[in-house]
């Protein structure tokens, strides 16, 4: 599958930060021992927790070593999710994609350029007492390769993005307003001051990342103690959702979560998936075909998910055999030639397709079994449902956002494990108090609270589609791709399918 990828899968990373030494990080796989290689003694280290407090301790610790913030965003048009920080002193407000499969948060600054229009209004660390930048000698900036940069002796950054997008200024470092009664932490992130692509025309301000490594906002916040080692998404359907910093107990009514251990050592959040089932019956079995590439990731800012060709030709015949024994069901064309949609079940109501379509079961390593209804493999489109999923190659698996709407996904680093929790979003807002202007206890005194949800335009297409949309239908948001690509060479030459549908550079 050849789609546009509008994010975060770097062919490049380079982030000064937390070492000596500079390295670029290719598609962010890093080895372990590099500078942002996870380690379970640096990125998920507490340095103030003790463990043997008394159970009463601990848990009123816990209280205050969590956070909820609201979340906005859906799949079939804007194709993310994000929410909003207040940093600096006095607070200013900041809006940043949910993105689990990058390090570095980065958004526009004062003095951009080249940024699109802010729609909090651009940060300016020039009105925040606390803000401050430092220099090139400093042990959070490893700049003097030439893939880093040394300008006015601030310390620079460059991230590139493979469907061209790019961001590209300075770190900076301010007071991040994590709220519930904790103290505020120290943010380092990326002060862009350029911006080009689809960064430029987003909804959101820039991309808080989320990944396993001390420089991400999650792994920030753990290493000063700030919060528990854990966090939570909760992403709804059709849109809004809930982000937990910390252990943050989820309602009593909650069931009780498919548990899986993480593995491997990088900064991804990778799981073992031994087999998939369909309809009751079994269409793969063994760990082999979602074990390719990278192996299985959890990635909340790719759109939809992406399966090995043998794991998704299986899938996609099963459906389509479901599907001819239901004469409700007709075939018709999406918004991109090899999209596969069928008019017939009720566009407007997400809660019929289970009577026609069936679930699928996820067979996850320990035992546990991950059931998928429809609404997580299928996506509107116009008065269609169109599947969500794509062929990979003989790459990576990646369970993006589209998989876990309605299910809150909990990371636990003390466990070192993953947590899925099928419960509605909107439903978690309510029990926990957040809502859209905020939650009532994630702003300090002095911030900004945080504004309601901007009503997003219609993305425009990059170029006319090969088969012309029903007149209703909304051009589904290209997926943000933060996995590895099929091992394929780039082409010499940029074709019209290419600029559609950017092919991939090969996979280191």
């Amino acid at each position: 599958m050849n789609r546009l990828w509008t994010s975060l899968l770097k062919a490049a990373l380079v982030v000064c930060a937390w070492s000596s030494a500079c390295s670029a990080i290719e598609l962010g796989a890093e080895a372990v021992g590099s500078p942002l290689a996870p380690s379970h003694t640096r990125a998920f280290a507490l340095p103030v927790r003790h463990h043997k407090l008394p159970d009463g301790v601990r848990r009123r610790r816990h209280l205050l070593r969590s956070s909820t913030r609201p979340v906005y965003g859906n799949v079939p048009e804007l194709g993310y999710y994000y929410t909003y920080l207040t940093i600096g002193t006095p607070g200013q407000t900041v809006s940043g994609i949910l993105d689990t499969g990058s390090t570095l948060p980065a958004f526009p600054c004062s003095g951009c350029t080249r940024c699109g229009p802010s729609k909090t209004g651009m940060f300016k660390p020039e009105l925040s007492s606390t803000s401050s930048t430092f220099g090139c000698s400093d042990a959070r900036c490893f700049c003097g390769a030439n893939s880093c940069s040394c300008n006015n002796e601030q310390c620079g950054y460059s991230i590139r993005y493979l469907e061209g997008s790019s961001t590209s200024g300075f770190l900076a470092e301010d007071m991040l307003a994590v709220g519930d009664g904790g103290p505020a932490a120290n943010f380092v992130f990326g002060c862009a001051q350029s911006e080009s692509g689809l960064l430029y025309s987003q909804i959101a301000d820039g991309v808080f990342g989320m990944g396993r490594t001390p420089a991400s906002l999650y792994g920030q916040l753990v290493q000063q103690g700030v919060i528990d080692d854990a966090f939570s998404m909760c992403f709804g359907a059709p849109r809004e959702g809930v982000l937990l910093l910390g252990n943050v107990a989820l309602p009593a009514d909650a069931p009780a979560p498919v548990v899986t251990p993480v593995v491997g050592n990088t900064n991804k959040f990778n799981i073992q998936i031994e087999g998939l089932n369909f309809n009751d019956q079994q269409l793969v079995s063994g760990q082999t075909w979602f074990s390719y590439g990278l192996g299985t990731i959890w990635d909340s800012g790719t759109t939809f998910s992406y399966f090995t060709r043998n794991v998704y030709n299986a899938l996609v015949a099963a459906i389509r055999r479901h599907v001819e024994a239901n004469p409700d069901l007709v075939s018709v064309p999406g918004a991109y030639s090899d999209d596969i949609c069928w008019k017939g079940a009720p566009a407007d109501d997400a809660s019929k397709l289970g009577a026609y379509f069936p679930d699928m079961e996820l067979l996850l390593a320990g035992g546990g079994r991950l059931t998928r209804s429809p609404l997580h493999y299928l996506y509107p489109y116009g008065a269609a449902w169109c599947l969500g999923f794509f062929d990979n190659a003989y790459s990576s698996t990646v369970l993006g956002a589209n998989l876990m709407l309605d299910t809150v996904v909990t990371y636990d680093g003390r466990l070192n494990q993953m947590r899925f929790t099928t419960y509605e979003c909107d439903k978690l807002s309510e029990a926990l108090g957040v809502n859209g202007q905020g939650s009532n206890n994630s702003t300090s005194p002095g911030s900004a609270p945080s504004p309601p949800l901007p009503q997003p335009p219609p993305p425009p297409p990059p170029s006319p589609p090969p088969a012309a949309p029903p007149p209703a239908a909304l051009k589904p948001k290209r997926p943000r791709r933060t996995s590895p690509p099929p091992p394929r060479p780039p082409p010499r030459s940029p074709s019209p399918r290419a600029r559609t549908k950017k092919s991939p550079p090969p996979r280191s």
